[in-house]
Order: structure tokens, then sequence, then C-alpha cells
């Protein structure tokens, strides 16, 4: 599989810092599923084709969804990827990435230690239980990028100390700013 360069990687890095989710889907167990399924999925949205036409080409992966406008919201394309695909993906961005880097940590990380049916039989892998150890090493990470993509007002967050909705801070991020250069 050809990489593409570093340039391209790097943009597409900032791509699914913006505009990306990263995440870990769980489903109970129902019916014929005796365990509770784990399974990982990088999805970008953008209203833009030409730029969904660029992941697809440059990565090779994934499929296209096409989210028909509604009265609030203009229409886009969703490139989704899944599974190994994703993990081909977010290794390759992973150096570049700033926002979801944490998250992409935590993906490679379910990914790469997956342990599923060792032993089953080929072909015969839907009846098999998941080890007790497995099931709690997915959910340890399920609730780890849960945490990672929480929206809204968070523990640590530091509260207004007065009335108003915003207050400057450039002179904060000239210091940090001098501080990194150095």
């Amino acid at each position: 599989m050809v990489e593409p360069p570093a340039t391209m990687l790097a943009y597409l890095a900032g791509v699914i810092d913006g505009e990306g989710c990263i995440g870990i889907r769980k489903t109970k167990r129902t019916g014929s599923f005796k365990s509770t399924r784990y399974s990982v999925v990088l999805t970008i949205g953008n209203t833009s084709r030409l730029l969904i036409e660029q992941l697809m080409a440059a990565f090779k992966v994934g499929c296209v969804t096409y989210r028909y406008p509604t009265k609030t919201k203009r229409a886009c394309y969703l490139w989704t990827v899944s599974s190994l695909g994703a993990r081909h993906v977010l290794t390759m961005v992973h150096p570049y990435l700033i926002v979801k880097r944490r998250q992409a940590a935590v993906l490679l990380e379910f990914i790469d230690d997956f342990d599923s049916f060792k032993g089953g039989r080929p072909g015969k892998k839907a009846g098999q239980l998941v080890s007790a150890g497995e099931l709690a090493r997915r959910e340890r990470l399920y609730q780890q990028m849960r945490s990672l993509n929480r929206v809204g007002p968070r523990a640590d967050d530091i509260p207004r100390p007065d009335s108003r909705m915003s207050v400057g801070v450039t002179a904060e991020f000239a210091v940090a700013t001098q501080s990194a250069a150095r």
C-alpha cells in the first residue's frame, strides 16, 4: 500500500482534528450474541465532496454516505472507516494529530491488543464467548474514549470569576508561545 506524502498526511490529520470523530461503539448482548460487542470507528463529515474524495483517494479505505439536508442542516458527506481500516489511517496520521491524539492512541491500543476468538474454528466464531478479562479491557477503553469525547463542561473547567461570557487571554498565549520556542 502506498503511503501519501507527509504534507498530505499532516493536512488530513488537521481535517481529522477539526472535523473527525474517533470512537468506540458498544452494542449490548442481544439475541444470538452472547457477549457485549465493541467496534471502532473513524468518521469525518463535511459539506465538501472534494475533501471526502481526497480522503478516499489518499487512504483507499472506508465508505461514504450522503446525508440529505434538513431545515436546519446542510447536506454533507460522511466518510467512515472501521476496524483495521481505521487503524491503517490513524497509524499514518498519528504523528500529526494534535486535538485527537489521545483518542487515536486509545483506538490503536484497542485494536492492537484485541483478543477475539483465539483458538476458535475458522468460520465458527459467532457462538464463542469473549473472556472476562478481554471484556473488562474493552470496557475500560470504551469508557476512556467516552471521557475523551465528552461534550459540555468538565470538572476541571475554570469557572467564570464574574458574569462575563468571555475574557481576553492573548497575553497568556504569548507567554506560552515564547516558552515553547526556547
